[in-house]
Parts: C-alpha cells; sequence; structure tokens
C-alpha cells in the first residue's frame, strides 16, 4: 500500500478525503486515460475508476454514466464478468 507508486492508493489516501482536490483528482483521471490510449483495456479500467469517481465523489451521475459507458464500450468482457458475479442466485 505505497500511494506513490499505487494510484488507486493515491486517491484513497490524498484525494478521496480532501474535498477540495476533487477536480484535481478526475483531471488526474483524465490523463491516465489519455497517456494509455493505446491500451483499450486499460483505458475501459480507467473510465470504471473515473466513473466510480463522478459518482461517489461528485454526485455528477451525468458524467459517471458517461463514463461506465465507455468503459463498457472499452472492455465489454470486463462488464460482462461484473455482471455475472452480481446476478441474484436462486
Amino acid at each position: 500500500w505505497n500511494n506513490q507508486k499505487n494510484l488507486g492508493a493515491f486517491f484513497w489516501d490524498r484525494i478521496n478525503p480532501n474535498e477540495g482536490k476533487w477536480r484535481e483528482g478526475a483531471r488526474l483521471i483524465n490523463h491516465v486515460a489519455e497517456f494509455n490510449q493505446a491500451d483499450q483495456r486499460l483505458v475501459g479500467k480507467t473510465f470504471e475508476f473515473m466513473g466510480a469517481h463522478y459518482h461517489m465523489l461528485h454526485e455528477d451521475w451525468a458524467r459517471a454514466i458517461y463514463a461506465w459507458r465507455e468503459a463498457r464500450r472499452l472492455s465489454p468482457t470486463r462488464w460482462t464478468l461484473c455482471a455475472a458475479t452480481l446476478r441474484p442466485s436462486g
């Protein structure tokens, strides 16, 4: 758990508890997506993270839905697996 090497840990430790840095965090996620354009799977994961960021912190539902739709478009197999694990049993 090194927030200097792990982006998720950085967000958990530095961005999420500090409301003044939420917009900066959104810009950082967008930069990560642009930087990794060659790897569509990684960009899909980044958009999934972006959707969660907008949903939980900003409560910006439109941007969250847009990001999640892009994530599903870029890596549909990952979303199929997520949906299969969330399906109620019985």
